[in-house]
């Protein structure tokens, strides 16, 4: 027989084939006789033996046979309830593929029993849209959770079965369909005339006129949004005696509908009426709420509703879906009165304004990531149970790639549903053609989510009305960070784009792209004066459709990641050109000012370069010197180094190469290399650059002798002060010449001189020198300019290694409040002075004092420079140094690690200042006593600092000193002898007698040598002689071990 007309067994009379007239448990029996699974049962009647099997390969669910059925019965009686039992989702009933259970049933029965499963929901979800218009007609129950590791024959499991059943029962939303179908079933309100049950149902008219549209049901694939709906029913849904209109706002495809149906169906009993209206054009509204008042035969008008329901005295409830014109003027048809409740869904963020009441409207913008991903795995319908780790994983990362936006999320579960490819797969179609891959599959699109466009299909719209000046403006930020887009980085460009040249834009194209630009951005100017007002009028417009929001906290505009995407496909030209005038338009806002909010303002672009970067477009080298300028300013060496080398290569193909912009890049360029630690290739380019400047300029050119006086800094960050003091002298000596004493840059070349005596310990030279340049400064530029303050912060420092406290703490105070007046509590510079100052007193023991100073440094680099800038790092360095010597030494290891993790990643393991951090952590697990651990940190910084810099190097010489302190603090003399004998022996040869490093390491070995004892008197008293014809040692307490004791 055909399963698809199958029998119908009856325990009553029918003329409908009529069947066999059997026993009860005959009918039991062939109703269940799979016919992959059992024998047949035969029935006989009047002598003829007829075989039945079970119909539920075609029938599985008999709701269909049963309306039927009940239609020929009762063809003149109305229907007010149907209620559906289901036996578990088709995903949920798991039969797995084990040799036991295909033993006893073949592949073809497991086959046949998934199949009766799903044909199940199938018809399931037939009904649920077949009977939609109709509210509270449809119910179907189906435990949905809990049964999906139930294997075919766990018999002994059925209290199981209970307890999932009991738990579905117990869910709020089951609770609520349960309740209304109870109440459908109590009130036996006949919804539907029988005649029109097994086919597409219409409303009665002499029972319901066809003039009213009822308010639809959620989605089958709704999945909960706890916060907007509970912010929706608490304000309307309240006992207050004002006017309440709630208003769902934002992107189209956000789930604004779903979200206010939602509303109404867990308010529904509160209200007499409920009046829907589909509001996307006037004669829709007008004609909607004319059906009302003819349904309740109130009148033939839209006025005829609006009149009823303002002199009504029972709650209702009004719903705009879909608001999104605000020239119908929506508020004319708000009954007047309290007594009503409005709900509004809207893309248009004026009619915000139209809400009334607290809490009054909520922006729809991205679900919540869990929520996202219980709808995609609903959707897709996919069981989680079973799913591998990195599965899941994909779908998290799935449902982030779409933003969180509920309508993507349909498409892509309708898509993955339909192909029955997996969520890995689906991530790699879409990140190689997402605009392909999210349209896919409209149908099931309105299948499942009742919404007849895709997400980028509602959008369109909305686009097409923005002017052509809004379209730009979306064309310009389509490749820029979405959520970072600020008033100031088009103000700047603006104003700055009369300055920006096209020395480095090789072709016509991309000169043109750079006019086209600049003549967008003029429309901002009046007068050559930003225009904030054109600017927020072109946003405003944007916002309008709500394809960009505001951020008030933080001052920016933000595009939806999808939006983003989106509005790349409609960009009328090659992403490539649209990729340039992005980089472009940031290249026009960059300046290198030195104030505070010029800093601010180019750290702020940092995830814009970022994002720029990942598309690795080739018009990245017109803008990469820039771009490699903000990467050094923010500590980002390495690519800072990248671009710069791209720039080069792009400057030296076309641009002369020993021309000022090329030259000015390789210096740049040597810079980074320094502050990478290479320092040897630094070094190698400013040679390149001097005898470069040499050849064209001369020896006394002021390029020339800038380019010397870095070379000299080269020298001198590689430990070679005697090089550098050589080139700095020679430098200072040919400015005098050229440019007179008093030229700032003679007075820069005298200060930088006084820096290279201060590091070998000739305080006093560095003094003189100081001295002289503060007072010319003053007189020159006055108290308070900002090289003033430099050359008295030097000064200061010198004054504190001398220990020369007082002077030093009178200097740098008055050089903080300078600074703060003129520059800002939180400037780089006055965050220096702090810093400096607060280095005084810890030379002094003022530790409290140290570290009150030492963490508003470190709060204010943070803010102004970021966690893992280097400025940053060495605030965070000094923090810990004074946790240390307050004893506090976990708070010091917790920084000195994090600090030793950050430099890692920024430089890499063997950069010095890595090497400092290891060495610092090293020197505290020895305070703790945790002596093993810090020989071995402190012994593998040795060795790799003297294969990096070599066993000269100031920080070589520190850290021998370190590792020896670390031997005597355990007793191990001779190995701390060691080393401080080699430290002697360097330190002699390097430094002057008087030194302080040469002190400090005589006093060490004298030490030493003491705590030897007797084989080692004689080097012990001829050593102490030393130190006191020598002096005492003015080596800053931070760097010393011990005071000499007598033998």
């Amino acid at each position: 027989m055909n399963a698809c007309i199958p029998t119908i067994f009856r325990s009553y009379h029918s003329a409908n084939s009529p069947v066999a007239n059997c026993p009860i448990w005959q009918a039991l029996r062939a109703s269940t006789a799979h016919p992959e699974m059992f024998e047949s049962m035969s029935i006989e009647e009047f002598g003829i033996s007829q075989p039945y099997v079970d119909a539920a390969m075609g029938c599985s669910n008999p709701i269909e046979h049963v309306l039927a059925e009940a239609k020929k019965i009762y063809p003149n009686r109305r229907v007010a309830c149907i209620v559906s039992i289901g036996g578990g989702h088709a995903r949920t009933i798991q039969i797995p593929d084990s040799n036991t259970l295909i033993r006893v049933f073949p592949t073809n029965a497991i086959t046949a029993m998934r199949d009766i499963a799903t044909d199940n929901e199938k018809t399931a979800q037939a009904m649920a849209n077949r009977f939609q218009a109709i509210p509270n007609l449809y119910f179907r129950l189906n435990v949905d959770q809990g049964t999906q590791t139930m294997k075919f024959g766990d018999w002994d499991r059925l209290s199981e079965v209970i307890a999932h059943t009991r738990a579905y029962i117990s869910k709020v939303q089951t609770k609520e369909l349960v309740k209304r179908a109870s109440s459908s079933v109590k009130n036996r309100i006949g919804a539907v005339p029988m005649k029109y049950i097994d086919g597409e149902i219409q409303l009665d008219i002499t029972a319901q006129p066809s003039g009213i549209k009822e308010c639809p049901t959620p989605t089958s694939v709704y999945t909960e949004r706890p916060e907007p709906i509970q912010r929706a029913i608490g304000c309307l849904a309240d006992n207050s005696q004002e006017r309440r209109v709630f208003v769902f706002h934002g992107l189209g495809g956000a789930g604004k509908t779903q979200l206010a149906l939602r509303t109404v169906q867990q308010t529904r009993d509160q209200w007499s009426d409920v009046v829907y209206v589909d509001d996307n054009s006037t004669e829709t509204l007008r004609s909607t709420l004319g059906g009302f008042a003819v349904a309740r035969k109130i009148g033939k008008t839209h006025e005829d509703t609006i009149r009823w329901l303002s002199l009504s005295t029972a709650p209702w409830l009004m719903v705009f879906d879909n608001a999104d014109d605000p020239s119908i003027g929506l508020p004319q048809y708000f009954p007047k009165g309290a007594q009503g409740r409005i709900l509004i869904t809207t893309r248009a963020r004026e009619l915000v304004l139209l809400s009334q009441g607290p809490n009054s409207e909520y922006n729809v913008s991205s679900m919540e990531p869990d929520e996202a991903l219980q709808l995609l795995l609903t959707v897709s319908r996919i069981n989680v149970v079973g799913t591998s780790m990195s599965e899941k994983d994909s779908a998290a990362l799935l449902v982030q790639d779409l933003g969180y936006m509920a309508l993507a999320v349909v498409q892509a579960g309708a898509y993955i549903w339909r192909t029955s490819c997996d969520f890995t797969q689906y991530r790699h179609m879409y990140s190689m053609k997402p605009r392909q891959i999210l349209e896919r599959y409209n149908s099931s699109l309105l299948e499942l989510s009742g919404y007849e466009k895709t997400v980028y299909g509602t959008w369109i719209l909305s686009y097409e009305l923005l002017s052509q000046r809004a379209q730009k403006m979306l064309w310009l930020v389509a490749y820029l960070q979405p959520d970072r887009i600020t008033v100031d980085i088009f103000r700047l460009a603006a104003t700055r784009s009369i300055d920006i040249g096209t020395d480095i834009l090789p072709t016509d194209s991309i000169r043109q792209s750079l006019a086209a630009i600049k003549e967008y951005l003029s429309s901002f100017l009046t007068g050559g004066e930003w225009d904030i007002e054109g600017f927020l009028s072109v946003m405003k417009e944007i916002m309008s459709y709500s394809l960009i929001s505001y951020d008030r906290v933080n001052a920016t505009y933000s595009l939806h990641v999808l939006v983003q995407k989106w509005v790349q496909t409609v960009i009328p030209y090659s992403s490539d050109e649209a990729l340039l005038q992005s980089s472009l338009l940031l290249l026009m806002a960059i300046d290198r000012k030195e104030d505070s909010r010029s800093r601010v303002f180019r750290r702020s672009l940092e995830l814009h370069i970022d994002g720029l970067r990942r598309y690795q477009t080739s018009a990245l080298k017109y803008v990469a010197r820039e771009f490699g300028y903000i990467m050094q300013e923010i500590g980002r060496y390495s690519e800072a180094k990248t671009l710069q080398l791209q720039a080069l290569e792009l400057y030296e193909q076309f641009l002369p190469i020993d021309s000022e912009e090329t030259l000015w890049l390789r210096s740049e360029l040597a810079d980074t290399y320094r502050y990478l630690g290479s320092y040897k290739e630094g070094e190698s380019i400013q040679v390149q650059v001097l005898e470069t400047r040499k050849r064209i300029l001369g020896d006394k050119h002021p390029h020339t002798l800038s380019t010397m006086s870095n070379l000299a800094n080269a020298y001198w960050y590689q430990g070679l002060h005697k090089q550098a003091e050589i080139l700095q002298v020679k430098v200072l000596e040919s400015s005098k010449q050229a440019l007179g004493s008093e030229h700032p840059h003679t007075l820069a070349a005298m200060s930088n001189l006084s820096l290279i005596y201060w590091d070998q310990g000739l305080y006093n030279q560095a003094e003189v020198l100081q001295v002289q340049v503060a007072k010319t400064m003053k007189r020159i530029l006055g108290n308070g300019h900002p090289s003033t303050l430099d050359a008295m912060n030097n000064l200061a420092n010198t004054y504190t290694r001398q220990g020369r406290h007082k002077q030093a703490e009178t200097l740098q105070l008055q050089v903080l409040e300078e600074r703060k007046q003129v520059l800002g509590d939180e400037h780089p510079r006055t965050l220096t002075a702090i810093n400096n100052l607060a280095i005084t007193y810890w030379d002094q023991g003022l530790y409290e004092q140290a570290k009150v100073l030492q963490i508003q440094v470190l709060e204010g680099r943070k803010r102004l420079l970021g966690d893992e800038h280097p400025h940053t790092l060495n605030a965070l360095c000094n923090l810990a140094n004074t946790y240390r010597y307050l004893g506090l030494y976990k708070k010091g290891e917790t920084i000195q690690v994090w600090v030793l993790e950050a430099r890692k990643r920024a430089l890499g393991d063997e950069h010095p200042h890595t090497l400092t951090a290891m060495s610092n952590l090293a020197n505290t697990y020895s305070n703790q006593g945790l002596h093993n651990q810090a020989e071995t940190l402190q012994v593998h910084v040795l060795e790799t600092i003297r294969r990096v810099l070599g066993d000269e190097h100031p920080n070589t010489l520190t850290v021998m000193r370190g590792l020896a302190i670390m031997y005597s603090s355990q007793g191990q003399w001779h190995k701390a002898e060691s080393l401080e004998v080699k430290v002697v022996e360097v330190v002699r040869r390097l430094f002057d007698a008087r030194h302080p490093q040469t002190l400090g390491a005589l006093e060490n070995l004298a030490n030493t040598y003491r705590h030897l004892g007797w084989s080692r008197r004689r080097k012990y008293r001829a050593l102490k002689a030393e130190i006191e014809a020598l002096g005492p040692s003015k080596e800053p307490r931070r760097s010393r071990l011990r005071g000499l004791l007598p033998f």
